[in-house]
């Protein structure tokens, strides 16, 4: 991407949201990995800092500089993501704050499609990780910078995915931050931060690194060592209990000072003229500006009292949210 990226700092621009990601990647992240033609401009970020860029599709090189206290992402196509199912695993485990954007497409029992589907979103569902997707490229700008935020206070990795088709390959008019409301709701990663969580003061103290250094040679600690099934159990439980359980309080606060911020509503569950309706149509991603449009032609043209609930998050599942806008309908 050329240098003039940086112009567009609280403008709106045509973007894909494949673009809009890059550009905002190459200003907060201190590294990024991504296929190719997928990586941002060169050039320090809005901290001051010069990113490291990989030409991956693995993991491997935003795992390593996010444990040792780098505000790290990915870009991955659907097939490549779903081959690392197991390592996003661990990085859960290890209470990495990496952020993995994905693209989103069919998934049949050959191969994958170059059409939207949400298969192989899914099947990352018991990975640990936390998962958005967007219904537009705006959205995919937006949880992006959501998800970094929720990721670096939960010390849980994130999926932020969008359908290939529209959201990620056609242009769309975005909003682009100012450098003041990114750098206001991001910060640094090197930032002292109150822990969130009463497991995170057991670790930390009453403070911490916003991202972590587990591999830090002044304070050295064991990560990742090697262990049998029934430790590998036991872990995972502590970590639904003590990490997970405080996930959807932290969503929801995060998706709370953003729209604070933007001007724009987020939430796990967005309702579209539900309060009424008798029916519901249950979305997820680009699906929702269709059902959109179908619940206002049946509104005006059938009378018939039809709403919508796009599902934004994932993982964890918003039940009670869900329930809730379903109760009576």
């Amino acid at each position: 991407m050329k240098e003039g990226y940086k112009e567009w700092f609280g403008k709106t621009i045509e973007l894909t949201g494949e673009a809009a990601i890059r550009w905002l990647e190459g200003a907060v992240s201190e590294g990024y990995s991504a296929p190719a033609d997928y990586l941002p401009g060169g050039g320090p970020n809005l901290f001051g800092r010069t990113p490291k860029y990989a030409v991956a599709s693995k993991l491997d090189f935003v795992a390593g500089l996010g444990a040792t206290g780098l505000r790290a992402a990915a870009f991955l196509p659907a097939d490549a993501l779903a081959s690392q199912a197991g390592q996003l695993s661990t990085l859960s485990r290890q209470h990495s704050s990496l952020v993995v954007h994905m693209t989103t497409q069919a998934w049949n029992a050959s191969a994958f499609d170059q059409t939207a589907g949400h298969s192989s979103f899914a099947a990352l569902a018991g990975t640990g990780a936390f998962q958005l997707l967007a219904t537009n490229a705006q959205e995919a700008l937006d949880f992006a910078i959501i998800s970094h935020k929720i990721a670096e206070l939960a010390l849980i990795p994130g999926v932020n995915a969008m359908d290939i088709w529209p959201t990620a390959v056609e242009p769309q008019a975005i909003d682009c931050p100012t450098k003041e409301m990114l750098i206001q709701f991001l910060g640094s990663s090197d930032d002292q931060i109150a822990c969130p969580t009463p497991a995170q003061e057991m670790l930390f103290g009453k403070k911490r690194r916003r991202v972590p250094n587990w591999f830090n040679l002044d304070f050295p600690a064991l990560n990742g060592a090697r262990k049998d099934e029934p430790a590998i159990s036991l872990e995972s439980a502590a970590q639904q209990r003590y990490f997970y359980h405080h996930l959807p309080a932290i969503v929801a606060q995060v998706m709370g000072e953003y729209s604070r911020l933007a001007g724009r509503d987020y939430a796990p569950v967005m309702a579209y003229r539900a309060e009424d309706a008798d029916y519901l149509v249950l979305t997820m991603g680009a699906a929702f500006a269709s059902a959109k449009a179908a619940v206002d032609y049946l509104r005006s043209q059938e009378k018939a009292r039809v709403g919508c609930l796009n599902l934004s998050l994932f993982r964890p599942f918003p039940a009670e949210m869900l329930a809730g806008l379903l109760d009576g309908k």
